[in-house]
């Protein structure tokens, strides 16, 4: 039996209620004709009407924000040791001997995990209320972790996000 789980397809062999219209995995469901994560849906018990999830689009907004935002600012300063790249939910950012930063979306634990050459590894957590991804042991923001460990790493200034509050917040 072909499933769907994130965008991926694999066979299975375990019998899942379906709901119309939706191939089931576990607890996850996605849209059969699902083209990209705007269209992801999600329930917790299977055969439950599944409904919109706004953490895989705020975590991919996210994500998509880091690697592009980086990408520029590299670019414009011309910094040839850097590799860097975006695949399912996971951006590497990669200084050459100066280390990678690894950032990926733990849909599981509805949190987004960063790995530092700096700092070492941390969960952050959608704060609701501040309107960012929080980290529960320190309080530190992740949008202002990035900033200061990759201006560190690089020796550059000049980093912005646009921390753009997430619309499906609201």
């Amino acid at each position: 039996m072909r499933r769907a789980c994130f965008g991926a397809n694999f066979t299975t062999n375990s019998k899942l209620p379906s709901v119309a219209g939706f191939e089931t995995s576990s607890s996850r469901c996605i849209p059969s004709n699902a083209t990209n994560n705007r269209e992801r849906i999600h329930t917790d018990t299977p055969g439950q009407i599944p409904v919109e999830d706004p953490f895989q689009d705020t975590a991919d907004e996210t994500l998509n924000c880091v690697f592009d935002t980086v990408e520029s600012w590299v670019d414009s300063h011309e910094l040839v040791d850097y590799d860097g790249s975006i695949q399912a939910g996971v951006v590497t950012l990669s200084f050459g001997t100066n280390g990678t930063f690894v950032l990926n979306k733990q849909a599981p634990a509805r949190q987004l995990w960063l790995s530092s050459p700096i700092s070492g590894p941390s969960h952050y957590t959608l704060c609701k209320e501040r309107g960012d991804w929080v980290d529960a042991r320190n309080g530190r923001k992740l949008l202002s972790c990035l900033t200061s460990e990759l201006q560190s790493v690089t020796g550059l200034e000049g980093l912005r996000f646009h921390s753009a509050r997430h619309r499906h917040l609201t």
